[in-house]
């Protein structure tokens, strides 16, 4: 009987070993780590983090396919121009999402088009990754001048959805006159309305010009 009781002693001790390691694990390899927790204290995804780990990994694959791309965020940019946003820094510890995490469902980048090249590889890593893709194109207003139209519709938008966050990623085309202009967001028959709160994109409700 008491060799029966060392054996289960021993199993708890065993397990509570194990536990602690665990503990010990998890608190050196995520707690312990700069940057936002992925969850929040009530043990669900707080709205900065799912927008910051969005944001972080669309720029990862925007590095990898070497796009070119600028922040267009018009709440973002706010918050950049923002004097306090030096204040706020101290209290995140991963700077960028001082003024990246507005908690709005959407994040805007735009893309000069002439360094575009279209990359089916691109998109294509970007469903694996767990982002939704939806690209939009349009007609080439460059060509409205000509008689006949080759047909070719150029991209104007890309809305990628990960975690139900929006990146929008607006594309730029240099047009004479020295500006650069943008396409309106005209979703065709059969795509899915619901993919995204359109009335709260930054562009794309009507076609737009900017001084370069």
């Amino acid at each position: 009987m008491p060799r029966a009781h060392r054996t289960v002693l021993w199993l708890l001790v065993a397990c509570s070993s194990a536990f602690l390691l665990f503990q010990l694990y998890y608190f050196r390899n995520y707690v312990s780590k700069p940057g936002p927790h992925i969850l929040s204290r009530s043990g669900h995804l707080a709205p900065s983090d799912v927008q910051w780990q969005t944001v972080k990994t669309f720029l990862a694959l925007a590095r990898r396919y070497e796009l070119t791309l600028f922040l267009a965020d018009t709440a973002a940019l706010t918050l950049l121009s923002h004097d306090a946003l030096r204040q706020r820094d101290r209290l995140v510890r991963e700077p960028h999402c001082s003024f990246l995490c507005t908690n709005r469902p959407i994040t805007t980048f735009a893309l000069h088009a002439n360094l575009w090249k279209y990359e089916a590889g691109f998109l294509l890593a970007a469903e694996q990754k767990g982002f939704e893709v939806m690209e939009l194109r349009g007609d080439d207003p460059r060509l409205a001048s000509l008689d006949t139209l080759s047909g070719n519709q150029i991209p104007l938008h890309f809305l990628l959805r990960l975690h139900g966050h929006i990146i929008q990623v607006v594309f730029l085309y240099e047009r004479s006159g020295n500006y650069l202009w943008h396409g309106a967001l005209r979703l065709k028959p059969g795509m899915d309305r619901r993919f995204a709160s359109f009335k709260r994109l930054d562009y794309g409700r009507h076609a737009g010009a900017y001084d370069r």
